[in-house]
């Protein structure tokens, strides 16, 4: 049983480290100024080791505003149960301490504590979302388009494209699959992919992203962080951190 599971994880594995290949970011994390964690059962590599990793900042939402606020990571084995061939089988957990419920867990990329400003107008985008987002006088566009193309003929997915527009500059983000339903056309809501926050994180006052890059609909991860004080000259945002989980 356990050798069973170690295989659907390897698969996994393979697939996302292909799928992080394909788009730039295989190899490239390490190099990324920004640290990006989120609480939950894990699976992969991480950007922290088991035990506390103090000095990282929770992005929370209350009710007067959201914040950056210093909170204590902790990653500990945890047992899940017993094979009967093989004993214990056990996983790792991540928490944070004082705040259980972040958005997303961040470190590094000049980032410091203290409220941070979030976008107007935008719903919580789905994969196919086209989202109109302002943030001060500022109006971007968000979404797709008309990006999406099936990958194969009689293929069941297709690949999208996302993009983001300022007035006459347009920065396409991220490549990702998204399933068709039964009549043929690409699902409106893919699982859990889309935006996940959008405001000011660097004190810029320009558009910063949090977004899920995840085709799946269960402990996968692949969330993509874009500031726009790392934007290359035309471009409007630059990925400052990914976070890949594979899954258990």
């Amino acid at each position: 049983m356990r050798e069973a599971l170690l295989m659907v994880w390897l698969a996994v594995s393979v697939s996302m480290a292909e799928a992080a290949a394909a788009d730039g970011t295989a190899g490239q994390r390490a190099t990324l100024p920004l640290k990006v964690l989120l609480p939950g059962e894990l699976g992969g590599d991480l950007d922290a080791p088991l035990g506390e990793s103090p000095n990282w900042l929770a992005l929370m939402g209350f009710s007067d505003g959201d914040r950056l606020m210093p909170t204590t990571v902790r990653i500990e084995t945890i047992y899940r149960w017993d094979d009967p061939i093989e004993g214990p089988y056990t996983g790792r957990l991540l928490t944070s301490t004082p705040w259980h419920m972040p958005v997303v867990l961040l470190r590094g990329a000049g980032l410091r504590e203290g409220p941070v400003v979030a976008a107007e107008g935008w719903p919580v985008a789905e994969a196919l979302t086209n989202a109109q987002i302002k943030l001060g006088r500022r109006n971007y566009r968000f979404g797709v388009g008309e990006s999406c193309g099936r990958a194969a003929p009689g293929s069941d997915w297709g690949m999208c494209r996302w993009s983001l527009s300022l007035g006459d500059i347009r920065q396409v983000l991220h490549e990702f699959r998204v399933n068709m339903n039964a009549e043929g056309a690409f699902r409106q809501r893919d699982e859990r992919t889309g935006l996940i926050w959008t405001g000011d994180l660097d004190g810029d006052r320009k558009l910063d992203l949090v977004v899920e890059a995840s085709d799946h609909d269960s402990s996968i991860n692949h969330i993509r962080v874009y500031l726009s004080s790392l934007a290359e000259a035309g471009a409007l945002v630059g990925l400052a951190g990914v976070f890949d989980n594979p899954g258990l």
